[in-house]
C-alpha cells in the first residue's frame, strides 16, 4: 500500500479548508479514492496534526480488537472511513480487509498467524470473551445483511430468517443481541402461526366442495 506522508497529507488538507473540493485536489495530486482525502480531513478535525502522522500499516491488530472494530461498524451503520475515524485506524481499505476476510474465511481467520492457535487447541486458548464477542458480531451481522435482502418485510419477518438460519445459537440469545422483546417475538408467531393455521382450515373446506 502506498504511503502518503505527514506533509503531503497537511498540504492536502490545507487547500481543502481554504476551499479547494475534494474531487478537485484528488485530481490535482492524482489521488485514486475521493474517501482518501476525506479520511485526512475528518482525522484533522478529530486529532488535529497528529492524525495526519504516516503510521506503521504494518502495526498488527489482535483479533479481538478486529471484531470489536467491525461490531461497531454495523451496530452503528457506519461507512468503512468514518470507522476508520472512529478507531483512529491510518487506512480504512484495513477495515475492509477485515470484514472481507471475515465472509470468506470465517472469524477465526482475524487472528494472526503468529498467535493463532492449531485447530485443536483453538477452543481453549481463545478466552470466553473473545468468543462471545466472535457470537455477538456474528449474529449482528447476518441480522443486517437479511434486512438489506428484505428491506419489504417486517421486522418479524427477518427475525424469524434469522433465527431459523442461525440454528447453532439459541433463540432467546438471538433476540437479546439484536434488542427484540421476546414478548413481541411470541405474540407476533403466534399471530402468523394462528393464520397459517387459518389459511390450512379453508384450503380444505375449499377442497371438500
Amino acid at each position: 500500500m502506498f504511503k502518503f506522508s505527514y506533509e503531503f497529507k497537511l498540504n492536502v488538507v490545507l487547500e481543502y479548508l481554504q476551499g479547494y473540493g475534494s474531487t478537485y485536489l484528488c485530481k490535482k495530486y492524482n489521488i485514486v479514492n475521493n474517501s482518501t482525502v476525506l479520511l485526512w480531513i475528518n482525522m484533522y478535525k478529530a486529532y488535529g496534526l497528529k492524525g495526519l502522522i504516516v503510521r506503521n500499516y504494518g502495526k498488527v491488530y489482535s483479533g479481538e480488537y478486529k471484531i470489536k472494530v467491525l461490531n461497531w461498524m454495523h451496530t452503528h451503520h457506519k461507512s468503512y472511513p468514518e470507522t476508520a475515524l472512529q478507531f483512529n485506524i491510518s487506512a480504512s481499505s484495513t477495515i475492509f480487509t477485515w470484514q472481507r476476510r471475515m465472509e470468506t474465511k470465517g472469524i477465526r481467520s482475524l487472528y494472526n498467524k503468529r498467535g493463532r492457535p492449531k485447530m485443536k487447541k483453538t477452543k481453549s486458548i481463545i478466552n470466553a470473551h473473545q468468543k462471545a464477542l466472535a457470537k455477538k458480531y456474528m449474529v449482528k451481522y447476518h441480522y443486517e445483511k437479511i434486512k438489506i435482502e428484505n428491506n419489504n418485510s417486517s421486522q418479524f419477518v427477518c427475525v424469524n430468517k434469522l433465527i431459523h438460519q442461525l440454528k447453532n445459537f439459541s433463540k432467546s440469545y438471538i433476540l437479546k443481541i439484536i434488542e427484540y422483546p421476546r414478548s413481541i417475538y411470541y405474540y407476533n408467531l403466534k399471530k402468523a402461526t394462528l393464520s397459517f393455521n387459518k389459511c390450512g382450515i379453508e384450503k380444505q373446506i375449499k377442497k371438500s366442495f
